[in-house]
């Protein structure tokens, strides 16, 4: 089984900066459904693919400083539709869940083709 990009969204972090988040994250789950891209094969490339639907969704660029409101994602709340474009570049705490998502599903794989070898052995 190939994994798409999409994979990476399925469990959201239970920790985010902003309220706005959960509903960004669900608008990358349906952006990377949509686009049916595969996960990258390494890292870096998700990384890459991972900024620029973040500015296509957003209209902001990943290294902002500052976080910003897209009303969209309001449905209450102090922080209610507020995105850190910090949580989303390396050492983020989004970003960091990302790159434990992604090494998780490298593994999985890597074990289920082990796993399937065995098997393969057999018939």
């Amino acid at each position: 089984m190939k994994r798409k990009l999409s994979d990476m969204f399925t469990l959201p972090p239970q920790v985010m900066s902003a309220r706005g988040e959960r509903h960004f994250w669900e608008a990358l789950r349906l952006y990377f459904l949509e686009h049916d891209k595969p996960l990258p094969e390494d890292f870096e490339s998700f990384t890459k693919d991972l900024h620029a639907a973040f500015e296509k969704i957003t209209g902001h660029a990943v290294d902002e400083r500052d976080w910003f409101y897209i009303e969209e994602y309001a449905f209450g709340g102090m922080s209610s539709g507020h995105i850190d474009p910090v949580g989303w570049r390396r050492g983020g705490i989004t970003f960091d869940y990302l790159q434990q998502t992604y090494r998780q599903l490298l593994e999985a794989d890597i074990r289920a083709e082990e796993i399937n070898g065995k098997i393969n052995k057999f018939d």
